[in-house]
């Protein structure tokens, strides 16, 4: 699923979904971004260097166009590995 090397964090980096998510909806997905210094937005544009696309079941069209400009896209698992680490990180330096 990966095209490129998957982002070692979620801070300051724009994420996109696209399909359907097992173990988020949408909405507790963008929270989560939000939590660990991420955004969210619901398009790609070639403007923004810093976009990642979480790839779920039945992608749409942002997955052709993720892979058309050479986005990172990651699957919902990497997402929640990402997320995982960016938590343990934010909680460390909260304290």
């Amino acid at each position: 699923m990966i095209t490129t090397s998957p982002p070692d964090t979620l801070t300051d980096k724009i994420v996109v979904f696209t399909g359907r998510l097992k173990r988020f909806t949408r909405k507790e997905a963008k929270k989560k971004v939000y939590s660990v210094g991420g955004l969210c937005k619901d398009y790609i544009t070639q403007t923004h260097k810093n976009f990642i696309l979480v790839a779920g079941r039945n992608t749409g069209s942002k997955y052709t166009t993720a892979i058309r400009l050479g986005i990172p896209i990651i699957s919902e698992k990497e997402f929640i590995d990402i997320l995982t680490r960016d938590t343990i990180r934010e909680t460390r330096r909260r304290t």
